[in-house]
C-alpha cells in the first residue's frame, strides 16, 4: 500500500512537467509534496509504535518475572540501537550542515540548485 501510493504521486509529478517546475519556485509546495509521499509510511510507523508501546506496557506490568526481565532487556537493546544510530548518522548530518553553511556564504542556494537538477533545468 505504501509503495503504491508513492508510485501514484511520483507518476503524477513526472507526468506533468508544470508540477516539477513549480517545485523550483515554491519550497512550500516541495515540502507538502514530500509530506504527502511520506504520509502512508508515517501512519504505518505511528501505528507500529503504538502497538509496541502497548506490548511493552503489558510486559512491564506482567506478574511473570521472566516476561518483565525480557521486556527490560529489549528496552535496553532499543536504547543501545538508538545511541548507535545517532553516532552513525551524526557525521553525515554534520557534513551536510557544513556544506549548507558554505553554500550560504558563497551566495548560492544548494536546495534550489538540487531541485533544479532534479527536473533537468539550470539553477537560477
Amino acid at each position: 500500500m505504501t509503495g503504491t501510493s508513492v508510485l501514484i504521486i511520483y507518476d503524477t509529478c513526472y507526468a506533468h512537467k508544470d508540477i516539477l517546475e513549480s517545485f523550483v519556485h515554491s519550497r512550500l509546495r516541495l515540502v507538502l509534496c514530500l509530506i504527502l509521499m511520506a504520509f502512508p509510511s508515517l501512519a504505518l510507523v505511528a501505528s507500529t509504535l503504538a502497538l509496541m508501546t502497548a506490548v511493552f506496557i503489558a510486559g512491564f506490568t506482567s506478574n511473570k518475572l521472566f516476561v518483565s526481565v525480557l521486556t527490560g532487556v529489549i528496552c535496553v537493546i532499543f536504547f543501545a540501537l538508538a545511541i548507535a544510530a545517532i553516532y552513525v548518522f551524526n557525521a553525515p548530518i554534520q557534513n551536510a550542515l557544513n556544506d549548507d553553511n558554505n553554500a550560504a556564504t558563497d551566495g548560492r542556494s544548494s536546495s534550489r540548485s538540487a531541485t533544479a537538477a532534479l527536473i533537468g533545468q539550470q539553477p537560477a
